[in-house]
C-alpha cells in the first residue's frame, strides 16, 4: 500500500487549448496550472515509489480543499469537521483527472490497472490531495473512519491550531 499526502490547493485538470507551433503545425496544449499541479504531485509521489506497480489496484483520492475566507468561525468549525462539505467547483471528476495523469508511470503503469477508485472533496486546514493506492479488496484506516462517519483525519485535527 503507498499513501502519499500532497500539500497544495488541489488544481483541476483544464480543458487542453489548441496552440499553432513555430513550424506551422497545431497541437494540444495543458494549461500552465495543470501542468505545474500535475508536474507536482508527481514529483511527490516519485519520491516515495521506487517502481510502478503492476496488477490491479484500488485507488482512494481525498482532496481536501481550503475553507473560504467568508466562512464565520462556526461555520468554518462545521466545515471542517465534515458537516459542510465543498459542493462547489471544482469538479471531482476534473481533480481526478489530474491526479491520475500525474501517477501514470510513476504509481501505476497504466490507467486500466485501476479497478477500484474512491474520491471525495472536504474541506481542511491543510489544503491538499491524499493518495491511496492498495490492491482491491484491501481497507485502509482512512476507508474505514469515512464508511463509520466519522471525518477525524489527520488534516482536520490540525484545524484546531490553524483557527
Amino acid at each position: 500500500m503507498l499513501a502519499v499526502f500532497v500539500r497544495g490547493v488541489p488544481r483541476p485538470q483544464g480543458r487542453p487549448r489548441i496552440v499553432r507551433f513555430a513550424n506551422g503545425k497545431a497541437g494540444l496544449k495543458d494549461p500552465e496550472a495543470s501542468r505545474d499541479w500535475k508536474n507536482y504531485v508527481r514529483m511527490c509521489v516519485a519520491e516515495r515509489v521506487a517502481e510502478p506497480l503492476s496488477g490491479p489496484v484500488a485507488l482512494e483520492l481525498w482532496f481536501y480543499l481550503p475553507v473560504p475566507k467568508s466562512f464565520s468561525r462556526k461555520k468554518r468549525l462545521a466545515a471542517l469537521s465534515g458537516e459542510i462539505l465543498p459542493a462547489k467547483k471544482p469538479d471531482l471528476d476534473n481533480l481526478v483527472k489530474a491526479v491520475l495523469d500525474a501517477i501514470l508511470g510513476v504509481a501505476v503503469l497504466d490507467d486500466r490497472q485501476i479497478v477500484e477508485l474512491r474520491a471525495g472533496k472536504l474541506y481542511g486546514a491543510v489544503p491538499g490531495v491524499e493518495i491511496v493506492v492498495k490492491e482491491p479488496g484491501e481497507s485502509s484506516s482512512k476507508s474505514l473512519e469515512r464508511r463509520n462517519g466519522c471525518r477525524a483525519t489527520p488534516t482536520s485535527l490540525l484545524s484546531a491550531a490553524w483557527l
